[in-house]
């Protein structure tokens, strides 16, 4: 069976004037609902202000011309200062998709052909509010008497609105007909410099008088995060980042999440020389990013960079940061994006029990292997409740239960156990329950107690 083959267009980026339309002007498709034209549209995981001081984190706009989103509005980020522990970070990257044409770009920008809603949000931070509040991990006063561990934190979240999976240093780019700026990396660069500045400081509680945030310079701990999208830019930056924190705080603990951002492996349904021409046509088509991949990784696969865009295959073999994975064992979108391209092989639709089996197999993998440059072991969770994320989600985050010998664990307490450790001697969760029946079981069947919703 042979795969299709991947004709690679890489678009060339604009060197001088052009005749495409900046994403303010461009004449989106006839039957798209068009960008959205006024008012705040928030993107999943980013909720209303709830007025609760800690709860709710507060927008930054960030002054450098470089760090734009695609539409040229400058790029932001959330931040609440913390209470009980303010010298530990938290800083999570957004998910939301990407796009790397014209084609993939404007529907993101006006919507589908069928009238569905644009994601316009996530190529602007025109829409952003000075205040919003995040589920999960930068919950700070979770509903229902949930625990959160990281409650006093500082938490941070770099808003996403550069479609590049936080790793765009293009800049200023022509796509067919239309002009946006590809700069995720520059945004997630200029944010951290801002917050090692010491002089940021926001309106925690509406009084009119702005509260410090900590100098990210004397943190006593960093825990960078992301979902999705953000998961796999927190995957190819995780190293780089930890190398600029620890240029002026060397010994700082760094770790990282990655969340809903690893698929198994290709080979369990493709040849390997069909897998490589798939990953191939990720790795070039996002090249229009001149994106920032793992340095460690590029130079151990020189030969054959696109090993590289696989997440999993970056955390299993090149990150000298510890990592935590968490993969939903039956992410449906996952699930659905692994069967279109296998299916676009030429293969038959995989099953959910395979794919269950393969997830598990993968997560088993890197936390039984992974072992980071200072000796500590990778971590992961592993739930079976057909969801995508997890960080951002209060039930994924905060309620979900899976059991260790003895003890059963949330998500965040989890990663908590992991980074801090509590005596739990917490190792990895993956559910080991007969993912082979996955097929005909009810969601609601699979672990009643570690799948609340």
């Amino acid at each position: 069976m042979s795969i299709r083959p991947v004709i690679l267009i890489v678009p060339l980026i604009s060197l001088g004037p052009a005749q495409a339309a900046p994403l303010a002007t461009y004449s989106c498709p006839a039957g798209t609902a068009g960008p959205h034209a006024a008012g705040v549209v928030l993107p999943t995981g980013m909720k209303s202000a709830t007025g609760n001081p800690a709860r709710d984190l507060h927008r930054v706009v960030l002054s450098d011309p470089a760090a734009i989103c695609n539409d040229g509005s400058p790029g932001v980020y959330y931040v609440r200062p913390g209470t009980t522990d303010p010298d530990k970070w938290h800083i999570h990257l957004m998910g939301g998709f990407s796009c790397t044409d014209e084609a993939s770009c404007a529907e993101r920008w006006c919507g589908d052909a069928s009238g569905g809603a644009s994601l316009s949000e996530l190529m602007s931070s025109d829409w952003t509010p000075d205040a919003a509040f995040f589920n999960g991990f930068a919950d700070g006063s979770p509903r229902w008497g949930a625990a959160n561990p990281l409650d006093g934190w500082t938490q941070v979240v770099v808003y996403y609105c550069g479609s590049d999976m936080h790793r765009g240093r293009a800049g200023a780019t022509t796509l067919g007909g239309m002009d946006l700026d590809f700069a995720g990396g520059h945004i997630l660069e200029a944010t951290l410099r801002d917050l090692q500045t010491g002089t940021v400081a926001v309106d925690t509680d509406g009084d009119g008088l702005d509260e410090s945030v900590p100098d990210l310079d004397y943190a006593t701990h960093v825990l960078l995060s992301g979902s999705s999208a953000g998961g796999v830019g927190a995957a190819q930056q995780a190293d780089r980042i930890r190398g600029a924190l620890r240029a002026t705080n060397p010994e700082v603990p760094f770790r990282v999440v990655v969340d809903a951002a690893i698929i198994p492996k290709l080979q369990n349904w493709l040849t390997p020389a069909e897998a490589e021409t798939v990953w191939t046509g990720f790795y070039n088509d996002q090249s229009v990013w001149l994106a920032d991949t793992d340095d460690s990784c590029l130079a151990a696969n020189a030969s054959d960079p696109w090993r590289c865009e696989d997440a999993g295959f970056v955390v299993k073999t090149a990150l000298a940061t510890p990592v935590f994975v968490r993969s939903d064992l039956l992410d449906f979108l996952l699930f659905d994006g692994v069967d279109a391209v296998v299916q676009d092989a030429g293969y038959a639709a995989i099953t959910e029990a395979d794919y269950a089996s393969y997830m598990a197999d993968r997560l088993d993998e890197i936390a039984t292997t992974v072992v980071s440059s200072n000796g500590v072991a990778a971590g992961a969770y592993g739930p079976m409740c057909r969801r995508h994320v997890g960080i951002t989600r209060e039930d994924a985050a905060l309620f979900q239960l899976m059991e260790d010998p003895g003890v059963q664990l949330t998500f965040v307490d989890a990663v908590y156990d992991w980074m801090i450790g509590t005596g739990l001697n917490y190792s990895q969760l993956v559910d080991d329950y007969a993912v082979a029946e996955a097929d005909t079981l009810s969601p609601s069947f699979l672990w009643l107690d570690s799948c609340p919703y």
